[in-house]
């Protein structure tokens, strides 16, 4: 069957649907049908093929790889082990990007056998992008050509001329191996990044790496590293690294207590609290502040019993940052601790606070009970202090103040009593 020239265009939008039947393909790549496809065309129908799986015998010597088109499908190919089957079979007849592409495929697979083999080829520089190649390597776990490229005389690990380091790849994998065997080369330098290695192996609980890493003196400085340590610990919930940090040089750690309060990591907050030679000469109010902000419950309900917290520091600013925010949880904990202080000009502002910013819930809720049980309004309309605002108050039997009040802005100084009998 040999297709007609008008057929070549559907065939060619046709085939990157991936719906061909074998009979399709058949017939799609029957010689006489081959060789009547332009060149550009058969690259695509190649590397499409390979793209879903349907390799078969599509390679000939005269196709060209290195359009940008055929590239892209290369690296994004899903069915990588095809791919590195079929270049290792006929890999001395892709030239140039195609070369490349199958070389990232093949380090994805971890096929060392391939690797080795491209490797080989004189027109093949494995650092004409810095790099990439022993990044992707360490990036997808693929142990054994990370050793085999760490062993080739014109790669440095650390380079970063064009890139990222070896190590940001397997730090972005976890691969404890990985990690090991690139953080022990000694072209590698340990201080990238404020100590980048060091902190994920903290983050992770890599405590025998650390511990081997921050023995070489000439690498590290301790006094340096674990501050940075400590605090990465502490944003990740690592109380055992925590300590171990500590134990390694004198820093200050409101940081770290800081950045757990940020994130929530209550358990490393109660922790610390409960070694308070660790916290001595530290204002801890701060990171009360702090997880008010963040709006972390839990560790809030950690910190507010704390004798060493005011709850009600600089006039209350927790609960009013809280009432200006409209966070209703923040607000509730707060006003149901016994150690949070209100006056009742302060309660007042509280409240005009949560309405100004239309946070309904909270004028309707916690802060309607809180003035309803201070009678403030009543000391307010005895005294006349209250300042360009009108007050309309609806009062129960026995003048008592309802929960149906309700306040509004205004020019002027007025108050408007009904009641209900």
């Amino acid at each position: 069957m040999i297709l007609h020239d008008c057929q070549f265009a559907a065939a060619h939008l046709h085939f990157k649907s991936a719906t061909w039947t074998a009979h399709d393909w058949a017939v799609f790549t029957a010689a006489e049908n081959w060789s009547r496809i332009p060149a550009s065309y058969r690259a695509a129908a190649l590397s499409l093929s390979a793209f879903w799986g349907n390799c078969g015998n599509l390679i000939e010597p005269n196709i060209n790889l290195t359009t940008r088109n055929t590239v892209s499908v290369w690296r994004s190919a899903h069915n990588f082990a095809t791919i590195a089957k079929l270049a290792l079979n006929h890999g001395r007849r892709i030239f140039e990007e195609g070369l490349y592409a199958i070389f990232s495929c093949a380090i994805r697979v971890d096929d060392v056998t391939l690797v080795s083999k491209i490797l080989d080829f004189e027109r093949f520089d494995v650092v004409q992008n810095g790099n990439e190649f022993i990044y992707l390597a360490a990036k997808f776990g693929s142990l054994q050509v990370v050793k085999l490229l760490l062993k080739h005389p014109s790669v440095n690990p650390h380079d970063i001329s064009q890139g990222h380091p070896a190590i940001c790849g397997a730090m972005f994998s976890s691969n404890k191996k990985i990690i090991d065997l690139i953080a022990s080369n000694s072209q590698v330098d340990l201080s990238y990044e404020n100590y980048a290695i060091l902190n994920h192996c903290a983050e992770h609980g890599y405590k025998t790496l650390l511990v081997n890493l921050l023995a070489d003196s000439h690498r590290v400085n301790v006094q340096q590293a674990a501050p940075w340590i400590f605090y990465h610990s502490c944003v990740a919930g690592q109380i055992k690294m925590c300590f171990f940090a500590f134990s390694l040089a004198s820093f200050s750690p409101l940081k770290g207590l800081d950045a757990a309060c940020a994130n929530g990591k209550s358990n490393i907050v109660a922790a610390l609290l409960n070694h308070q030679h660790i916290l001595r000469n530290i204002n801890i109010t701060k990171c009360f502040f702090t997880a008010c902000t963040w709006m972390q419950l839990d560790t809030i309900r950690v910190l507010i019993e704390n004798p060493r917290i005011d709850p009600s520091a600089e006039n209350n600013r927790a609960l009013k940052d809280a009432c200006v925010k409209g966070s209703h949880g923040v607000v509730q904990l707060l006003l149901a601790s016994q150690r949070v202080r209100l006056s009742n000009a302060e309660k007042r502002d509280l409240w005009i606070a949560a309405r100004q910013n239309e946070f309904a819930e909270l004028v309707n809720g916690e802060l309607m009970l809180l003035c309803d049980e201070d009678d403030f309004l009543l000391d307010d309309l005895r005294s006349g202090s209250s300042n360009a605002t009108v007050f309309s108050v609806s009062v129960e039997n026995g003048g008592k103040i309802g929960s149906s009040w309700k306040a509004f802005e205004t020019g002027c100084n007025h108050f408007q009593l009904s009641a209900v009998f």
